[in-house]
C-alpha cells in the first residue's frame, strides 16, 4: 500500500513539474514576443488542468496581438466575469470586439472606460464612429443617398 501511495505520489510530482516547465515555456515565448506560439502553450497548459485565472490575462493578450480577435473577445470576456479588467484591457477589449463587430459590446466597453479613466482621444473618437454609423442606419439617412457599411469604412453618400 505504501508502495502504491508513494507512486501516486511521485506520478502527480512529476505532473506538477510538466505543467510548471510548460507554463514557464509559455511565458518564456510570451517575453519573446512569439505570442503565437505562446497562446498554443497556455492553451496546453489549461488542458493539464492548470488554474486558467493564471493563463487567461496572458491569452487574451496573445490572441489580441496576433490579431485572433474572435479568441481575444473569448478571453476578455472570461477575464470580465471573474476579474476587474485593468484600464488597458478594458480599452483593447472595446477594440477587438468592434473589430468582430460587437459594435454595441463595444460602446458599452467604451462607456464603463470612460466612466473609471476618463476620456481620451481613442475613445472619444470611437464613440464617435459609433454615433456617426447609428445615425447612417437610421431611414433618414437611407431616403436620402445611399448608406456604404464596411468594417472599417462606415460613410453615407447623400445625394439630391
Amino acid at each position: 500500500m505504501k508502495r502504491v501511495l508513494l507512486l501516486v505520489s511521485l506520478g502527480l510530482g512529476f505532473q506538477v513539474l510538466g505543467q510548471q516547465a510548460r507554463l514557464n515555456e509559455a511565458n518564456a515565448l510570451y517575453n519573446k514576443m512569439a505570442y503565437y506560439y505562446a497562446a498554443e502553450a497556455y492553451e496546453d497548459v489549461l488542458q493539464r488542468s492548470k488554474d486558467s485565472s493564471l493563463v487567461g490575462v496572458k491569452l487574451a493578450d496573445c490572441y489580441d496581438k496576433i490579431e485572433d480577435n474572435e479568441k481575444a473577445v473569448i478571453w476578455y470576456n472570461y477575464l470580465s466575469r471573474n476579474t476587474e479588467l485593468t484600464q488597458k484591457q478594458l480599452l483593447r477589449s472595446a477594440v477587438v470586439r468592434r473589430q468582430v463587430g460587437d459594435y454595441a459590446g463595444s460602446l458599452g466597453q467604451l462607456t464603463k472606460y470612460e466612466s473609471k479613466y476618463g476620456q481620451n482621444d481613442v475613445t472619444k473618437k470611437m464613440i464617435l464612429e459609433h454615433d456617426n454609423l447609428e445615425h447612417l442606419q437610421t431611414d433618414d439617412c437611407i431616403r436620402h443617398g445611399s448608406c456604404l457599411l464596411q468594417r472599417q469604412y462606415d460613410f453615407c453618400i447623400i445625394s439630391d
